[in-house]
């Protein structure tokens, strides 16, 4: 079994912004061919597109920085019960 001590916080930031990028790019894609079919908001006006513009930028700053705040806390339980058991082939 292989024991996960620690998780580097910079490189959890890194994964996870680029993958949540990428789903907030797959969700603006959804979002827009959706409104598409639907008919525009007449709430939203142009502003509609700018939305589908910073959806994937926010999505992965706020997921990037969650993944921070859970490493952050995992590194510090780890440090009192231990790591994360895993089994690896």
């Amino acid at each position: 079994m292989a024991v996960i001590k620690r998780i580097g916080l910079g490189s959890a930031f890194k994964v996870t912004l680029c993958l949540y990028f990428l789903i907030g790019i797959i969700i603006a894609a959804l979002t827009y061919l959706t409104a598409q079919l639907v008919g525009p908001s007449p709430l939203l006006g142009s502003a509609g597109r700018i939305i589908y513009l910073v959806l994937p930028v926010a999505y992965g700053v706020f997921g990037a920085v969650a993944a921070v705040v859970v490493g952050f806390f995992y590194n510090l339980v780890a440090g009192w019960v231990g790591g994360l058991k895993v089994e690896l082939e």
